[in-house]
C-alpha cells in the first residue's frame, strides 16, 4: 500500500490560472554569471605562427587590389577591403600546404553575393578583431537606409508615417537599429517592442470553411482532429465582414498567416469574393483549414497591407514606387538607420576541412521567400565538411536559419549568441546514412545563448535542432523565447537497441536552461523535443529500429505556454526509444513534465517536478502515434521523482493516454498535493483504477509516499531538497541546478 503521509483538511478545489506560467517572459536572459576570460582587443594579442599564411581585412582602409598581407595601407599595399575580395585573394596567394589566417578589423562588411568556399579553402581561420569597446566586426546582408533619408509622408490619427526612397528588393525582414520591424498587419500587435514573435496575437477569426461538411466544419463536430476535410479548404476560407478589404492596395501581395496545430503557414492572396466573403490563396496550404479545430482556433492575421500601416513598429515596402514606409518610435530615425535584409546565404562551404570563425557578428539575412520544413537557407551553410568551429560569434536579425549544416562532422559551436532568428538558430542535418563519411559525429553545441527563435517562420521552429550518429552534445546553453520548441533532437532514422554500449548515448542534452518557450502561439511541442521518424516508428512500428539513445540530464526546463495543448517539458514523440530523463528541474509548465509518446526502454528518474497546470503530469501512448490508430508495445519507468502538484485538476495521466501489453513501472515517487484534496488524490493515479487497485492490481506506487518534499525555497524556484525531506527515504537524491540557471549561456 501507499505510505499515506497525507495530511490536511481536504481543501476545496482551486484552479491556477494558466497565465501564471508566463509571469515574466524575459527574466532568464541576464548575461552568464560565470567567470569569463577577457577577449583579445587587437591583432597583436593573437599568437603568430610561422607555419600560417596571415592576411588582413579592413573595411575602411583596405583595397581588394592589395595583397592583403599587410595590416596597414602603405605604398600601394595593405589589407583587403571586402570579405569576398579577401576570399579570392587568399585563394590566389596562400601556400596550399599551410594554414591561412584572416584577421578582420572592426567595421561593416556587406555581403551582396554568396561567398562559395570549396576544398581548396580548407585550413582557414577567420578571426574578428574587436575594437576598444569590445565590438565585433559586422558582416551584414542588408541594404541600409539612413535615418536622415526619411521624410514625413502622411499623418494617421496618432502617428506620422515616414517614407524614403528605396531601390533594393523588398523584404519581410527589416530592422531599425537592432530591433525587428513588423509588416503592416491586421490586427496590430498589442505593443511593439522590436523583439516580438510575429505569431503573437491578437488575431482575426474565420467565419466558416470554403467547403464545410459533417465531418469537417467550423464547430469541430468531425472530431478533435477532423481527418476528412475536403481539399478545397486548402485554398482559403470565409471571413467576417470587415476583416478583409478587396480594395486594399496591391491586394495580391498581401499575405494571410493561417494557424494550424503545430505550424502556421503564410499564403499570398489570390482574390477575394465579396459575395460569400471568402479569401483565396495563390498556393494551397499544407493542412486544410478545419483539420485541427481547437488547436488552430481558426485564427489568422493579414500582413503586408499599406492601409494597415497605423502603429509604431510597422513598415510597408512598395517596389513599384521604390518607396519604403514606416512608423518609427519617437526620435528613432535621428539615432538609428534602417536595414532591409537582402542576402539569404552569406557563406556556402562544401567539402571544406578545418574552417573556423571567431569573434565575428553576422546580421541581416533574408529568407529567400521560403517557408517550410527545410532548414535552408542558412546565413552560413556547410555541406560535407569536417572540422568546423564557431567561437564567440554573434548571429542576430536572421531571416531564416543562422547556421545550417548538412553532413558535417567534428564541429563545435561555443560561446556564441543567437537572437531574433526567423526560423531555427542552429540546424545539424543528416541524410540518415550512418555509413556516410560525413555523418554527423562529435558535435559540440556548448555555452551559447539563444533568445528569440521562430520569430517569423512557424513550421515547428526551435532554437537548436541536432541530428547525427555519435557523440552529439548540447550542453550549458541558455535557450528561450521560442514560438515552439527549445531544443529538438532527431527526426531521423534512428538505431537498434544495441547500437551503443550500455551507459553510452548518441545524444547528450545536459545542463541547459530551457525556458519561456511556446509563448501561446502553437501546440504540441516540448522544451526538449525528441523524435524518431514516422515511416519506421509511427507507420510500420518496427520498434527494433526506433532507439534514439539520448540522455536528458541536469537541465532546468520551465515557463512554457501553448495556444491550446502540448507545452511539454521533455517530449519523446513517434515512439522514440531508449531515452533517459534524469536529474532535471521541470517547473511551471502549461502541460506535462515528461511525455513518452509510445516507445520502449524510456525512463524518467530523480526529477524535481513542480506542476501548476490542470493537465497531466506524465504522458504515455495514444493512437495518434501512427496513421491508423495502432499503437506499439510500450515500456517505460517513472520512479524516484518528486511531483509537487498545485492544481486540483491535475492527474498523473491524461484522458487520451493509455498503454497496451505493459503497464508503466511507476514507483518510489514522492507526491504532494497543495492545496490538499482527497477527491483529487483518489482520482489522481489512474483514470480507470482506485488508488488501492493502482497499487495492488497494477503493481505501481507501492513504495511511493504522499508528503511535502520540503523544497528549499519555492518562491525563488530553488528545488533542492532540505535535509529532512521524505524524498530521501524513496532513494531520491537532491539535485542542485542553481548553477544551470546562473551560468548557462555565452559570456
Amino acid at each position: 500500500m501507499i505510505n499515506f503521509a497525507f495530511l490536511g483538511s481536504y481543501l476545496a478545489a482551486m484552479l491556477f490560472l494558466r497565465s501564471q506560467v508566463m509571469t515574466d517572459q524575459q527574466q532568464n536572459f541576464t548575461e552568464s554569471k560565470r567567470s569569463c576570460p577577457n577577449q583579445p582587443m587587437g591583432i597583436h594579442l593573437v599568437p603568430r605562427d610561422h607555419d600560417v599564411d596571415v592576411f588582413y581585412l579592413d573595411a575602411t582602409n583596405g583595397d581588394d587590389a592589395f595583397s592583403g598581407k599587410w595590416e596597414i595601407s602603405d605604398n600601394g599595399t595593405g589589407p583587403f577591403k571586402t570579405l569576398s575580395g579577401a576570399m579570392l585573394g587568399i585563394q590566389r596567394a596562400r601556400r596550399l600546404t599551410k594554414r591561412a589566417r584572416l584577421f578582420v578589423k572592426q567595421g561593416v562588411y556587406h555581403v551582396n553575393k554568396r561567398i562559395n568556399l570549396k576544398e581548396k579553402d580548407s585550413n582557414l581561420e577567420i578571426i574578428g578583431v574587436r575594437n576598444s569597446k569590445g565590438n565585433r566586426p559586422l558582416i551584414s546582408g542588408a541594404v541600409k537606409i539612413s535615418g536622415r533619408d526619411f521624410f514625413p509622408f502622411s499623418q494617421t490619427n496618432r502617428h506620422t508615417i515616414y517614407a524614403a526612397h528605396f531601390n533594393g528588393t523588398c523584404s519581410s525582414h527589416v530592422f531599425i537599429g537592432s530591433k525587428r520591424l513588423v509588416r503592416a498587419r491586421k490586427p496590430n500587435l498589442d505593443r511593439w517592442t522590436g523583439a516580438d514573435l510575429t505569431g503573437w496575437g491578437p488575431y482575426l477569426y474565420m467565419r466558416d470553411l470554403l467547403k464545410p461538411t459533417k465531418k469537417c466544419n467550423i464547430r469541430g463536430s468531425g472530431g478533435y482532429t477532423q481527418r476528412h476535410c475536403p481539399s478545397e479548404n486548402r485554398w482559403g476560407f470565409k471571413f467576417s465582414e470587415g476583416d478583409i478589404n478587396p480594395n486594399w492596395y496591391r491586394l495580391t501581395e498581401a499575405e494571410i498567416l493561417v494557424f494550424n496545430a503545430w505550424t502556421a503557414e503564410r499564403r499570398v492572396i489570390s482574390h477575394v469574393d465579396m459575395e460569400e466573403n471568402s479569401v483565396h490563396f495563390q498556393k494551397k496550404l499544407r493542412f486544410p483549414v478545419g483539420k485541427h479545430p481547437n488547436p488552430s482556433g481558426f485564427r489568422f492575421v493579414v500582413e503586408n497591407i499599406f492601409e494597415e500601416l497605423d502603429t509604431v513598429g510597422e513598415f510597408y515596402c512598395d517596389s513599384d514606387s521604390q518607396r519604403f514606409y514606416l512608423i518609427p518610435p519617437d526620435g528613432a530615425l535621428e539615432q538609428e538607420d534602417v536595414y532591409v535584409a537582402q542576402s539569404p546565404v552569406f557563406i556556402l562551404g562544401r567539402n571544406v576541412e578545418n574552417l573556423s570563425f571567431q569573434d565575428l557578428s553576422f546580421k541581416h539575412s533574408h529568407d529567400n521567400h521560403f517557408s517550410g520544413y527545410n532548414g535552408r537557407p542558412g546565413l552560413i551553410q556547410l555541406e560535407n565538411c569536417d572540422g568546423i568551429q564557431f567561437k564567440r560569434c554573434e548571429f542576430a536579425n536572421i531571416g531564416y536559419t543562422g547556421i545550417f549544416t548538412n553532413m558535417v562532422k567534428n564541429m563545435g559551436v561555443t560561446d556564441c549568441t543567437f537572437s531574433d532568428v526567423g526560423n531555427i538558430a542552429l540546424t545539424v542535418e543528416y541524410n540518415s546514412d550512418p555509413t556516410d563519411e560525413y555523418a554527423p559525429r562529435n558535435i559540440m553545441v556548448k555555452q551559447n545563448t539563444f533568445v528569440g527563435c521562430g520569430v517569423y517562420s512557424m513550421y515547428q521552429p526551435t532554437c537548436i535542432h541536432v541530428k547525427g550518429v555519435q557523440n552529439i552534445v548540447v550542453s550549458k546553453n541558455n535557450v528561450g523565447m521560442s514560438s515552439y520548441a527549445g531544443i529538438r533532437v532527431g527526426w531521423q532514422k534512428v538505431f537498434t537497441k544495441d547500437y551503443v554500449t550500455p551507459g553510452q548515448y548518441v545524444f547528450y542534452v545536459t545542463e541547459n536552461n530551457v525556458h519561456h518557450y511556446g509563448n501561446g502561439i502553437l501546440n504540441d511541442f516540448g522544451g526538449i523535443y525528441l523524435s524518431s521518424n514516422m515511416q519506421d516508428c509511427g507507420i510500420a512500428q518496427n520498434m527494433s529500429i526506433c532507439h534514439i539513445h539520448a540522455l536528458i540530464s541536469n537541465n532546468t526546463i520551465h515557463n512554457s505556454e501553448s495556444y491550446y495543448y502540448g507545452a511539454i517539458g521533455v517530449y519523446t514523440d513517434t515512439a522514440a526509444s531508449s531515452v533517459s530523463v534524469t536529474r532535471n528541474w521541470i517547473y511551471k509548465l502549461a502541460d506535462c513534465a515528461v511525455n513518452f509518446h509510445c516507445g520502449q526502454n524510456n525512463i524518467a528518474v530523480n526529477n524535481m517536478i513542480y506542476h501548476i497546470s490542470p493537465k497531466r503530469v506524465f504522458g504515455v501512448c495514444n493512437p495518434s502515434v501512427g496513421d491508423d490508430g495502432r499503437m506499439p508495445r510500450q515500456t517505460m519507468t517513472f520512479q524516484h521523482n518528486v511531483i509537487y502538484i498545485t492544481n486540483t485538476a491535475a492527474r498523473l495521466y491524461g484522458r487520451g493516454d493509455f498503454w497496451v501489453n505493459s503497464v508503466p513501472k511507476v514507483d518510489w515517487n514522492n507526491y504532494y498535493f497543495k492545496p490538499s484534496s482527497y477527491q483529487q488524490f483518489t482520482a489522481f493515479f489512474s483514470k480507470t483504477m482506485a488508488p488501492s487497485e493502482w497499487v495492488e492490481n497494477a503493481g505501481n506506487d507501492g513504495n511511493s509516499v504522499v508528503a511535502d518534499p520540503l523544497f528549499k525555497d519555492l518562491l525563488k524556484d530553488d528545488y533542492r531538497l532540505t535535509e529532512t525531506s521524505p524524498g530521501f527515504k524513496q532513494n531520491i537524491e537532491s539535485v542542485d541546478l542553481r548553477y544551470v540557471l546562473s551560468d548557462s549561456g555565452a559570456c
